[in-house]
């Protein structure tokens, strides 16, 4: 007598289900709803099945997990797949389509509420704690949330470093593109030899042109003692900003604070007293030989600089800027950036500020951010914006965005490596943490 137990096998085709609860878990989020599937295929093959549907609709949603309540009043799929098994989870949809879903987190890392209204997913594809999307379109989105605070003590991966160096050399890129102005009236506090203190305002006004500034124009935005103080001027070795005698025509002939590199086309612009604003991020200080200092002195010299800032308050900052397009760049265009408001830095407080800004047309390249990726991004507004500051640090951030766009959006689990690391940071052995990083992409992406 054969006794083998043969697994359950079970097959429904065209079948129709309205109104079903459904209540699971998946890594980590309770999610509850009430289904209707239309044209389902149902495939059971012991533990394993798949659910085929042309149309799948998911009402009252919920889903509560990790610090965070995600509710909604209705998906929908088209031809979507379910399938679990001994390969897990796994769910795909050539579209979905969303009213609006309103996500609330409790703590850190997402700690406020972002609603998203005529949301749209094209060709979705879950994997267990992966995701993927050719599209993701959000007709508006509302956010009021906190700015997670970083552990100035905490090390990041290697790797992670390695990606943020490069991020910021790519957004430096923009700076050559950049029309506008920027505008500031900076306040500063200062302690310094001889004098003691010296406090001063700076009116800056700062036009650019295609990436470039007036640097004898900056230079007249000092205050009278500094303008009379430092100059800029050009030499074999580049562009200098040098330190030269009060009131008396000393320049080119000042002692050099900081140097520029300039190549042919850099130092005619600087003839006609012109700067790339992308030229002064890389500035070339003097070395101790060069100051008149002994160079074998230990470089951990332990006494502090001669200035140092007390206070230093932005008032009246008036940013307007546009990024001309480029296709090859991170930042590919942007219509209009603005921003305005009042920042001020205090070495023995944090005095509240606030920055509020506008943009219009963004358009972003292929970002690779470890977990996250995406080919690009197109924002067509973003108004209201709002930045809460204590001190320089920001808090608190508001927004109001239209017509976003996100293009080949891939979301992937933590990788062995960095679960590794973020034990080491805890202290504690490694528990599984590595699927709890992507467990809000998931409650999106339903």
């Amino acid at each position: 007598m054969n006794t083998d137990k043969q697994p359950l096998l079970l097959e429904l085709t065209d079948a129709m289900a309205g109104g079903r609860e459904i209540a699971l878990t998946v890594a980590g989020f309770d999610v509850r709803g009430q289904v209707s599937l239309e044209g389902a295929q149902l495939h059971l093959a012991g533990r394993d099945g798949t659910v085929t549907a042309d149309r799948l609709i998911i009402t009252n949603v919920t889903v509560m997990g990790h610090g965070v309540r995600v509710g909604g009043q209705a998906l929908e799929a088209a031809n979507a797949t379910v399938s679990w098994g001994a390969h897990g989870l796994q769910l795909r949809a050539t579209r979905v389509l969303g009213r609006a879903l309103q996500v609330i987190g409790d703590h850190e890392p997402f700690d406020g509420t972002v609603v998203l209204e005529g949301i749209t997913l094209t060709e979705l594809a879950v994997a267990g704690n992966e995701v993927q999307l050719e599209q993701l379109s959000v007709a508006t989105a509302k956010a009021d949330v906190a700015v997670p605070a970083r552990d100035g003590g905490a090390t990041e991966p290697e790797a992670a470093t390695g990606r943020s160096r490069a991020m910021l050399d790519k957004l430096l890129d923009v700076l050559d593109r950049l029309t506008g102005h920027v505008n500031v009236d900076l306040g500063l506090d200062l302690t310094v030899p001889v004098i003691g203190r010296r406090r001063a305002t700076h009116e800056f006004r700062i036009p650019i042109d295609a990436g470039t500034i007036d640097y004898r124009q900056l230079e007249d935005n000092l205050s009278t003692l500094e303008d009379s103080l430092l100059d800029f001027s050009v030499r074999d070795e580049g562009l200098v900003l040098e330190v030269g005698i009060p009131f008396l025509p000393t320049r080119g002939k000042g002692k050099p604070i900081v140097t520029w590199s300039l190549d042919e086309a850099d130092t005619a612009l600087a003839h006609d007293k012109r700067v790339r604003l992308s030229v002064l991020t890389r500035p070339n200080l003097p070395s101790k030989a060069d100051k008149g200092e002994n160079p074998d002195e230990a470089e951990t010299d332990d006494k502090s600089s001669p200035v140092s800032v007390r206070k230093a308050h932005a008032a009246a900052l008036d940013v307007k800027l546009a990024v001309a397009p480029a296709e090859s760049f991170l930042v590919r265009s942007v219509g209009i950036l603005e921003l305005a408001g009042d920042v001020t830095y205090a070495a023995d407080e944090s005095p509240e500020g606030t920055l509020r800004g506008v943009a219009q047309n963004v358009e972003l390249g292929a970002i690779d951010a470890g977990r996250v990726s995406f080919a690009g991004l197109r924002l067509g507004a973003a108004t209201n914006v709002e930045l809460a500051l204590q001190g320089t640090k920001p808090v608190r951030a508001k927004l109001v965005a239209e017509n976003l766009d996100v293009h080949q959006l891939h979301v992937a689990p933590r990788s062995v490596e960095e679960r590794r690391d973020a034990s080491r940071t805890a202290g504690t052995a490694s528990d599984g943490a590595g699927s709890g990083h992507s467990h809000v992409p998931h409650a999106r992406a339903k």
